[in-house]
């Protein structure tokens, strides 16, 4: 009799044991769904496949500090009214932090030092000047137009360079640019300001003015230009900056010949990271300069230049 009791008393225990379990994890797990942060990401352009290794970085440091990420691309590239349109129908629907690719380094001024009031800001790839300085995430953007400027003394001969100038509104884009000019030796060079009217304009431009080598200082610049000398085959050597799926298609069958960019995987991942610890921790967010390399279509598949490209694949 009194083993039977004990074996019930022990069994009991267990069952009791088991229940407290299972309760404590459904109260954490409501514990991390009340806790997770709303974080909204915005960027210009008109597609989400050009923006990929950046989702897949916000997404990870998501999936690793418990937050919810809505990312949202623009209907077009340059409108910073519908940015600032969104900023707010992004914090009215419940966003907790704002990480931003401002479409205008001037235009965004007075929208981000209002929204700054509501929400913390981390602003990716270009920086607008507030009233209160908002963190920055990106490469070093003048480092990166000198590093071409280097590449280019040292890999062209002295050809006939047309260097494409867009969305100079950008301040990440001008600063590459000054970084260019102020670093290259070259002199043959016409820089040529197109005001989006690219590709029809630039088909013109190179049957007219015979090229020997073409410069684009965007990634959507760059793909469009490698579009348009595919078309046309043109026997040109294209440089320039960005990476996305096509213009690594375009490096490998050399249409690109090489190309600068910043690693976006970890603009993505950082940028989330800094806005939870700022969120939860209070911790104050810094600007952060991000790595940036330069891979021609000769080293594509070095081992280390497939990691940076292809982050999904490791």
């Amino acid at each position: 009799m009194k083993k039977s009791k004990y074996l019930i008393t022990i069994v009991a225990m267990l069952v009791l044991i088991v229940a407290l379990f299972f309760e404590y994890n459904s109260v954490k797990d409501e514990k991390v769904v009340e806790d997770s942060k709303k974080i909204s990401m915005i960027v210009y352009g008109d597609s989400q496949e050009t923006w990929e290794d950046l989702k897949m970085g916000a997404y990870q440091a998501a999936k690793d500090y418990n937050a919810e990420i809505n990312f949202v691309v623009m209907s077009n590239e340059s409108n910073a009214k519908e940015q600032t349109a969104l900023i707010e129908r992004e914090i009215r629907n419940g966003a907790e932090g704002i990480i931003i690719a401002p479409v205008n380094s001037e235009k965004m001024t007075d929208s981000l030092d209002k929204v700054l009031n509501q929400v913390p800001i981390v602003e990716i790839y270009n920086y607008v000047d507030t009233k209160n300085n908002i963190p920055v995430i990106t490469a070093n953007n003048y480092e990166m137009g000198e590093t071409l400027a280097n590449i280019i003394d040292r890999e062209t001969r002295d050809l006939k360079i047309l260097v494409i100038v867009d969305n100079m509104e950008r301040n990440g884009i001008s600063d590459r640019l000054q970084g260019f000019e102020e670093n290259i030796k070259k002199e043959n060079i016409e820089y040529w300001n197109i005001n989006g009217l690219i590709p029809s304009n630039l088909v013109n431009k190179v049957e007219e003015e015979s090229y020997d080598v073409v410069i684009a200082f965007d990634k959507f610049v760059l793909e469009t230009t490698g579009e348009v000398i595919e078309k046309g085959n043109y026997d040109i050597d294209v440089y320039g900056m960005g990476n996305t799926t096509k213009i690594v298609d375009y490096l490998d069958r050399e249409i690109i010949d090489g190309i600068i960019f910043q690693n976006e995987f970890n603009v993505g991942y950082i940028s989330v990271e800094n806005m939870i610890s700022y969120s939860n921790y209070g911790v104050n967010i810094k600007d952060i300069y991000i790595e940036y390399k330069y891979i021609s279509s000769e080293s594509l598949y070095d081992t280390d230049n497939q990691r940076l490209l292809f982050p999904d694949v490791q």
